[in-house]
C-alpha cells in the first residue's frame, strides 16, 4: 500500500467535501445553512473552490493518498488567519439564497469563533475514509500538519475536541496532545487541546 500525504488541489472537492462533512458532523449544516445533505455538500464544494482562502478553502487541506486514491484529509491554518479567514467564509455565506436570519446566525457565530489564539496553528478538520480507518493515516496527516506548521514558524498545534466525545480526546492524548482547557464555542463546549512542536 502507497501511501502519500500531499496539498489538496482544486479538482479533490467531490472527495475531499465528503471527509469534510464526516469531520464536522451537525455543524456542516448549520455552516452551509441547509438541513439537506446534498445541499451542504454542494456548498462545501463552492466555499473549497472559491477564489478567496479561508477556513475550508483546498489551499488549506492536506489529503492522504493511497494507491491513486484520496482516503483522508485535513484543513489546518494559521490562528492568527481565522478573524480574516472567517470574513472571507461570511462573504461567501451571504451569497445562499436562505433565511436571512439563519444566515446572520452563521456569520454572528463565525465572528465569535476563536478556536486558536494567534501564535498557533489551528487543525480544523480530520478524517478518514472508513475503509481505511485504524491504518496510521490519522498519525500521518498530523504529522504532515505539524511540519507544514513548523516550516511556517509556530510552535504549537491547537485543536478542539467537543465534549462528550472522549474517544477522540484519548486518540489525541496518545498523538501528543494535552488538555489546555474547555472552550465555548457557539453554545457548545469543546476541549481545547496543543501539542508542542519543538
Amino acid at each position: 500500500m502507497e501511501t502519500k500525504i500531499i496539498p489538496a488541489k482544486r479538482e479533490d472537492a467531490q472527495v475531499v467535501v465528503r471527509l469534510m462533512f464526516n469531520a464536522l458532523g451537525d455543524y456542516a449544516n448549520f455552516l452551509m445553512v441547509s438541513d439537506n445533505k446534498n445541499t451542504t455538500l454542494n456548498r462545501l464544494q463552492q466555499c473549497f473552490t472559491s477564489q478567496e482562502t479561508h477556513q475550508l478553502h483546498y489551499s488549506n487541506c492536506l489529503v492522504s493518498v493511497v494507491d491513486n486514491e484520496i482516503v483522508g484529509a485535513s484543513t489546518a491554518y494559521a490562528g492568527n488567519k481565522i478573524q480574516n479567514y472567517s470574513e472571507k467564509l461570511s462573504h461567501i455565506i451571504t451569497g445562499f439564497k436562505d433565511d436571512p436570519i439563519k444566515i446572520q446566525d452563521v456569520i454572528d457565530n463565525l465572528k465569535i469563533m476563536r478556536e486558536a489564539e494567534t501564535d498557533e496553528y489551528y487543525m480544523d478538520t480530520l478524517s478518514i475514509n472508513k475503509e481505511y480507518q485504524k491504518q496510521g493515516l490519522s498519525c500521518v496527516l498530523i504529522q504532515g500538519i505539524c511540519k507544514i506548521a513548523l516550516d511556517k514558524g509556530f510552535s504549537k498545534l491547537a485543536i478542539v475536541v467537543q465534549e462528550g466525545k472522549e474517544y477522540l480526546l484519548d486518540y489525541y492524548k496518545k498523538q501528543g496532545f494535552t488538555v489546555a482547557g474547555i472552550k465555548n464555542l457557539g453554545e457548545i463546549n469543546y476541549y481545547r487541546l496543543l501539542k508542542n512542536l519543538k
